[in-house]
């Protein structure tokens, strides 16, 4: 269980695959709680599991001996959120954006890319040997184009 404290709201849970489930159920609670528009819940869904996903499988490399922090926050009509994990791998967001565009391999491979399209606002903060934070915000007003 999670609880509102200083306009924000806050899940822990380890590295490994089988909690993704727990952070789609902690994103669906926020957005109902914070009245996002029934039609961009898929698409923000969408990329908190592409970014939940990555710091599962390339920060913590699915092993579960480190944790993820999923924090949202409503700035007016924006949200905000925040996926840090603590595997501390950087990585250059923009060159794989790159190679998603010109991809024609199977599937995987195009988180970034698909987060960057739904999500007004990304920002990826890295500390290396520590930890990587990636910022999405969405205002809540607007579609996805």
């Amino acid at each position: 269980m999670s609880v509102w404290l200083n306009n924000a709201k806050q899940i822990r849970f380890p590295t490994q695959l089988k909690y993704t489930k727990t952070a789609r159920e902690f994103i669906q609670e926020v957005m109902v709680e914070v009245g996002v528009p029934q039609s961009l819940h898929l698409k923000i869904m969408l990329a908190v599991d592409e970014a939940v996903g990555n710091a599962i499988n390339h920060g913590g490399s699915n092993t579960g001996d480190t944790e993820i922090i999923l924090t949202c926050r409503m700035r007016g009509t924006v949200l905000e959120i925040l996926v840090e994990d603590f595997g501390g791998k950087p990585f250059d967001p923009t060159y794989f954006e790159r190679i998603a565009k010109a991809k024609t391999w199977g599937k995987g491979g195009r988180g970034i890319l698909l987060i960057n399209r739904i999500m007004d606002e990304v920002m990826y903060i890295f500390e290396e040997g520590k930890s990587t934070l990636v910022y999405m915000a969405k205002d809540i007003t607007r579609e996805v184009k």
